[in-house]
């Protein structure tokens, strides 16, 4: 099997997928993959943002996280 029908075979099982687990799993190993890709440059500037945006406020309570989400 070549990588196109590979593709092509995944993406009908997810659509016909009715697990919404299983989707977030698929999710997180794409989020997984592109934290891979990051350089401990974009790791330290993304760090330094964070710290930075604590310092101003800009934060959320885990109740106000799961509130702004249920809308996605």
């Amino acid at each position: 099997m070549d990588i196109q029908t590979k593709k092509l075979a995944l993406i009908n099982r997810i659509i016909q997928h009715k697990d919404e687990s299983i989707l977030d799993k698929i999710a997180l190993i794409f989020e997984e993959e592109k934290l891979e890709d990051l350089t401990e440059a974009d790791i330290i500037q993304r760090s330094e943002k964070a710290e930075k945006d604590y310092k101003e406020g800009k934060v959320f309570t885990t109740e106000e996280l799961l509130k702004i989400t249920e809308s996605w």
